[in-house]
């Protein structure tokens, strides 16, 4: 497997194509797909943001979980050969395990849940292009062999299916449901994302094969954290952010706020405000999280910053836009 493997990243290495794929890969990055839900669920279809959101923070957890069983290395820790030069743009670094590809998975699951809820067959070339060459740049970067993204791909497309089978009897579930244990429902699941990752880290435990690995890794990242395979603050993070998102939509419903904002000016408007609030929540919230060193803290502090950061775009941001803009006077209201 390694030869055809290492044979396919060797033909994709273009000392060309350094910048090109290095911006392709963010088309898989957390924060483009923040922003995209965000953006359908303040101004466009509420219910179209939520689906997004949802395939998008079920797969991660699922991803993480699948790679603590894989436990695959990434190509340049094998290969050190394999990490980029200055000559194919900026060293990309993953300390993770690579099996299978998350910007892969990931793509299949958002990209391919937006290509079936918008009927444009140009968008689905396009999205099905991005899709392709978001994980052909995993694979110039060197941080995941051919048959990781390949992977990612055909388990990104099992969740994707079984989302969308399993959408009407949970949704008809949601609105029969009272809220209080809908809420009480939504949290007990959103645990199941840590609690499988732990398990699975407790007994399939792991060690270096090759003590090789490290100072590959090292030789690209001198002065860091080599390798640290088990993330359990990404599991964290996403049952966090998968319980924040669940219990926001929920509220909003049971206010009937859950409507998109009509008007380009309040779209705009909403959209900067709320994409700052939610960028200083993100971003200034991590000063607030105490070091990894003190167990307790650190988890407590990174789940309770992604569920602010989630209640913040289902539910805060949407219900403080509508009441401040419920009270502009009618002038003021002419402007928007």
């Amino acid at each position: 497997m390694q030869d055809w493997n290492l044979q396919l990243i060797e033909l994709v290495r273009r000392p060309d194509w350094g910048d090109l794929m290095h911006h392709i890969t963010l088309l898989g990055s957390d924060e483009c797909y923040f922003m995209l839900i965000a953006l359908t669920y303040w101004c466009f279809h509420p219910a179209h943001g939520l689906r997004i959101a949802c395939g998008l923070f079920i797969s991660g957890g699922i991803c993480e979980t699948l790679r603590q069983v894989f436990q695959g290395p990434r190509p340049y820790w094998v290969h050190p050969d394999l990490s980029l030069s200055s000559d194919f743009g900026a060293v990309a670094v993953e300390k993770g395990f690579g099996m299978p590809s998350g910007h892969s998975q990931q793509a299949v699951v958002v990209w391919g849940r937006v290509m079936t809820l918008l009927r444009c067959p140009w968008l689905w070339v396009l999205l099905g292009i991005a899709i392709f060459l978001i994980g052909l740049s995993r694979i110039y970067l060197g941080v995941h062999y051919p048959y990781q993204v390949l992977s990612g791909w055909t388990i990104g497309l099992t969740i994707l299916v079984l989302l969308i089978c399993l959408e009407k009897p949970v949704v008809r579930w949601f609105m029969s449901c009272p809220q209080g244990r809908r809420i009480a429902w939504f949290w007990l699941l959103s645990l199941i994302i840590p609690a499988t990752t732990l398990a699975v880290q407790w007994f399939h435990q792991w060690s270096l094969p090759d003590p090789g690995w490290a100072e590959n890794a090292r030789s690209v990242h001198p002065g860091g954290i080599p390798i640290a395979p088990f993330r359990l603050h990404i599991a964290v993070n996403d049952a966090a952010m998968l319980f924040g998102f669940c219990a926001g939509a929920s509220l909003l419903w049971e206010q009937r706020l859950f409507h998109p904002v009509e008007g380009i000016m309040p779209k705009l408007c909403m959209s900067l405000i709320g994409l700052g609030g939610l960028s200083l929540i993100w971003y200034g919230g991590a000063d607030f999280i105490p070091s990894s060193t003190e167990v307790i803290p650190y988890y407590s502090g990174l789940y309770i910053r992604g569920l602010i950061a989630s209640l913040w775009m289902f539910w805060i941001w949407p219900t403080l836009w509508r009441r401040i803009y419920g009270r502009l006077s009618p002038v003021q209201s002419k402007l928007f």
